[in-house]
Formats: C-alpha cells, structure tokens, sequence
C-alpha cells in the first residue's frame, strides 16, 4: 500500500507520531474547533484506506464538550470525507468498557460511567457510533479498534510515567495488589493495524478490543517499580479507593480531579480483555509478545 492509499488522522498525537510512520501512512493533522465543521477533507477523499486516531488523551482541564467536539466531531467530519468503497479504521478505546468489569468479552455492553473520565470513555462511544452511521450511508467499510492503555517505545503514557519516577526516587506501591492489570504494546497494535490496512476491505463492521496475551497483576507492577530503582522511597497509592472517590469529586466540587488522581485510576480499572478471538481473525503472530515484552521495555533505560 503505498501512501496516497493509506492516511493517517491525527498523525502528530501520541500514537499517530510513532505509528504512522511505521505504517508508511500519509500524515493528516485535524482539528475540530466547531463540533458541526462539514466541509470535506479533500486530503481524505482519494485514500483507499483512512486510519482515524485523533482526538486528546485524558488531559487535565478538557470539559465533556472539549472531549465531545474533538472526537465525535472529528470522526464524523472525517467518515463524511471518504468516498464510495474505501475503508475507515476508527481507533477508539477499551475505556467504553468502564472498570471493574472483570473478563470483557465480545459481549460485554460498554459501561462509559464507570471509567474513572466518563466523559472521555462517553466521547469515544459516541465517536464510534457517529462513525458507524456516517459510513452506512457512504458505502464505506469500518473497522473499530478499542486498545487498552498503551505502553512501550514512544508511547509515553501512565506507566512509563510511574517507571521514571521510581528511578527518580519516588516508587509508587499499587494497592491491593490483586488488581488485574491489562495493557497493549505499542508494537503489537502496529502489527493488528498492519494486518488490518493491507487486509481484504470488511464487507461488514468489525470492533476489536485489543490488548496483551498476558494480564500483570499490581503485584507485577510494584515489582517491576521496584526493579527500576531499588533505592526509591516507597509510597504506597490505594488505587482503588481513589478510582472509587474520582466520581465523589466531581459531584462535590464540580470539577475534574488532579491529574495524579486520575492516572493512579488507571491502575485500578481491573479488566482482562479477551485477545484470543480477535487474534485469530486478524491472524496476528503473538509469538513475540509475552511477558518478556513488558519488562524488557521496564527495564529499558532509553524507553
């Protein structure tokens, strides 16, 4: 495929900056300043296949409306932007499914209130149901992957975060260490969107939640805290009791929590995301991504 055939929304976000080039995508940077924005992205209407992965990551001091307008608006202005036979691939996300939801399966209904943002687990639902009609009606094929929290090589995020702060001298503690955790290499997401951009076009809609075919427990995490800097002072973070209290927050004071509340949540989503199902229809090679993936990169000085 070459560039003119596949482009990538979003390419100067997060994920869009390491995996666009990757894929050899054709970088589109959009916003969305005004939610009902309808005119087309002419750089769109020629791609045989269009990844959207735009649209902020949890960030303290975004409204309901800022999570709204730039997901929902973006993915709409770009579904009505591709033409007849071509094929939109919406990156959305496994936070539609809340926490605390045990095993997720295909058959899990979202639970958007239950995540410790709702009103970012609530855009992305509504991104991909604004998505799901915009291409019914354009002929054109959609594919919805919903990755768990990304981690590795460029991907920054919640867990590299805590990794460096351990070797600054800082080491969080999980708490209860029985909490499921479960994450989704940034390297294995490149091989699911590989596998689904060079694929047959979809003749209907497929969602896949994506995420390791291993699940860590807090206990991991502390430990693998641990190895990264022995000589850190401990400090112990109930993780549950604060995803419990983000929701307390917001109704008492009328605004979001600290951002250092709302990245301990994520710690305490304590989901297992089904992968056999997905990976065997996208015929993706787990071989290479056990455990071994997630503490070489924890052990990794430059990742």
């Amino acid at each position: 495929m070459t560039p003119s055939d596949l482009a990538w929304v979003g390419a100067d976000g997060a994920l869009g900056s390491v995996l666009a080039p990757a894929l050899g995508a054709r970088p589109v940077n959009v916003r969305c300043p005004k939610f009902a924005e309808k005119e087309p992205l002419a750089e769109l209407q020629n791609a045989r296949t269009v990844v959207n992965g735009a649209g902020p990551r949890v960030h303290p001091g975004l409204s309901p409306s800022d999570y709204l307008r730039e997901h929902v608006g973006t993915a709409l202005r770009v579904a009505r932007s591709m033409g007849e036979g071509s094929h939109l691939v919406l990156i959305s996300s496994a936070a539609v499914f809340g926490s605390r939801r045990g095993l997720v399966t295909e058959d899990t209904l979202p639970d958007p209130d239950s995540f410790p943002v709702p009103e970012y687990a609530w855009a992305k639902l509504a991104a991909e149901h604004a998505t799901l009609g915009a291409c019914a009606g354009r002929g054109v094929a959609l594919t919805i992957l919903r990755p768990s929290i990304v981690y590795g090589p460029g991907a920054g995020g919640a867990l590299i975060g805590l990794r460096d702060l351990a070797r600054r001298g800082l080491r969080v503690v999980l708490q209860p260490e029985s909490l499921h955790e479960h994450f989704l290499h940034i390297e294995l997401l490149r091989k699911v969107l590989e596998n689904v951009v060079v694929g047959q076009r979809p003749s209907t809609v497929h969602a896949y939640t994506l995420a390791d075919p291993f699940v860590l427990r807090a206990a991991d995490m502390n430990e693998a805290f641990r190895a990264a800097s022995r000589f850190a002072v401990p400090l112990p973070i109930p993780v549950g009791a604060v995803g419990q209290s983000l929701g307390h927050w917001r109704s008492k004071l009328g605004r979001a929590a600290p951002m250092t509340a709302v990245v301990a949540a994520m710690f305490a989503l304590d989901n297992v995301y089904e992968w056999r199902n997905w990976a065997e229809r996208l015929t993706v090679d787990l071989t290479s991504f056990g455990r071994s993936i997630f503490d070489e990169f924890m052990g990794n000085e430059f990742g």
